[in-house]
């Protein structure tokens, strides 16, 4: 019976031999997996940082084009000076001298 005992001891020292491989294959695992996936997320973030300070750099500079386009429509001020236009007021008007013919057709209404 010793060897009934013996064999169901060695059976069981193998079992949990075996149990403590898998549980340390499954840590290493993990850990490989857990360590994977943080260099995905930290590569992730760098790229996310890298796209939006593009779209940031591409809208500043789309920004700027069309800044130089809107004042490429508008005409340039100027540098001349321009005269201010000043209204002359009319001056008061003068009796007009007469002219002969209306002086003598005048003369003859008068007689």
């Amino acid at each position: 019976m010793d060897t009934a005992a013996e064999e169901k001891r060695a059976s069981a020292a193998l079992r949990l031999k075996k149990a403590q491989q898998t549980a340390k294959e499954r840590a290493e695992a993990m850990n490989e997996y857990s360590t994977e996936a943080d260099m995905r997320r930290t590569k992730s973030a760098k790229l996310k940082a890298l796209r939006l300070a593009q779209e940031a750099e591409d809208l500043i500079v789309s920004n700027a084009e069309a800044a130089k386009k809107a004042a490429a429509k508008k005409p340039a001020a100027k540098k001349t000076l321009i005269k201010k236009a000043t209204v002359k007021k009319p001056a008061a008007k003068k009796p007009a001298a007469k002219k002969p013919a209306v002086k003598k057709a005048a003369k003859a209404v008068e007689e």
